[in-house]
């Protein structure tokens, strides 16, 4: 039984590895003209970038850019992890970001 845990825990790993090797800002980049967003326009922000606008708008944006590929890195590696016990087919990166969505789709924020 613990032989079992001790291979899930390695293939978990390994998919982590998998995923860091990939170029975050062009599966960014991917993931926005996947969904018909402009490249310039934002998509991954936060909560504090939001709250941010009503003390300094030009501020909050210019913040929001910087974090975009951290917040979209988050929602790749989270969405990935919740549903490692599911197979991603092979390396393409569109199949990655069909199933980090359905990921989403399926599980509420506070089930992370």
């Amino acid at each position: 039984m613990s032989n079992d845990v001790g291979e899930c825990q390695h293939e978990s790993l390994e998919r982590w590895r998998e995923l860091l090797r990939l170029d975050m800002g062009e599966l960014l980049k991917l993931e926005k003209q996947r969904r018909g967003v402009l490249e310039d326009k934002l998509l991954f922000v936060n909560a504090a970038n939001l709250a941010g606008f009503w003390w300094c708008a030009q501020k909050s944006l210019l913040q929001a850019r910087e974090d975009e590929l951290a917040f979209f890195t988050s929602y790749v590696l989270q969405g990935a992890e919740v549903g490692a016990s599911s197979s991603i087919e092979g390396s393409d990166p569109l199949e990655l970001l069909r199933h980090v969505e359905r990921v989403y789709k399926t599980h509420g924020p506070d089930e992370f």
